[in-house]
């Protein structure tokens, strides 16, 4: 089973010690930044409290990072990933008369909606070749199931799914997007997106990694744990592209975004040992 805790709503959800702690923390963290003195920057003439659409997107985003640490099921993961890709999406664009501003929300859409894709296609390759969408479930019938077809195919669409996620932490080498993203959306916007989003996903990806056991596939003699390979050479990437281009950058968000690679890259590593 996955992890020890609750399951609600025919398994859709699954609410444990560690998704409350950080349900908890993202909760907090949405608080803070609708206060009128995280909302409001005089000295630069900002003021999103006057954006009447604000403090709902960032409810959006909380909501559906919420969802997501606490998803056991193909449905309920992909449906509260993009009630929180959605609010950051509209987040990244939301000063409309900033030209930078407009650009990188519209890349941040572009890309997303690419990485949603790849989450969805391998979603639908597990689903068609197990017939079930809780991954409870799926462990389970992988743990047992004697039909390579079977355990290639939830590997294949595992591996997709993973690189869509891949995509939305800015793990090398999907990071393009994100130096120009978070150089034209506003501090306190890339703050919440360097953040956020990726609290949430790096849970999710903690309770897939209760999938990958028994996931290998033989070649020869040796067995191979494609998730796991996946997540070491975007480890290695991350952190020699987060750590080695960051030198070469004069603005600071842009060397905000690479620093934020290469702790991702740390992260993985972790994941995948």
């Amino acid at each position: 089973t996955i992890g020890s805790g609750v399951s609600l709503y025919s398994g859709l959800f699954h609410v444990s010690t560690v998704s409350m702690a950080i349900e908890l923390f993202i909760f907090v963290v949405g608080g803070l930044i609708l206060l009128p003195a995280f909302g409001e920057n005089k000295a630069s003439g900002d003021n999103r409290s006057t954006i009447a659409e604000y403090p709902m997107i960032i409810v959006f985003t909380t909501i559906g990072a919420s969802f997501l640490v606490s998803s056991t099921d193909l449905v309920s993961l992909y449906l509260s990933i993009e009630l929180q890709s959605f609010a950051v999406y509209i987040l990244a664009a939301l000063y409309r008369n900033n030209e930078s501003a407009t650009a990188a929300g519209l890349k941040y859409f572009l890309l997303g909606a690419l990485s949603s894709a790849f989450i969805l296609l391998g979603s639908s390759l597990i689903y068609g070749y197990t017939g079930l969408t809780n991954l409870d479930a799926i462990s389970s019938l992988v743990s047992v199931s004697s039909s390579d077809s079977v355990t290639q195919g939830v590997v294949l669409g595992l591996v997709i799914m993973t690189v869509g996620f891949l995509f939305k932490i800015a793990s090398a080498p999907f990071h393009n997007w994100a130096p120009d993203v978070y150089d034209g959306v506003p501090t306190v916007v890339t703050t919440w997106l360097a953040v956020m989003p990726k609290i949430s996903i790096f849970i999710l990806l903690l309770t897939l990694h209760s999938l990958t056991d028994g996931l290998g596939l033989s070649l020869g003699d040796v067995t191979v744990n494609l998730w796991q390979a996946l997540l070491l050479v975007c480890s290695l990437l991350s952190l020699i592209v987060g750590t080695v281009v960051g030198l070469a950058q004069f603005r600071i968000k842009r060397l905000f975004a690479y620093s934020t690679i290469s702790h991702v890259g740390f992260m993985l590593l972790a994941l995948a040992v």
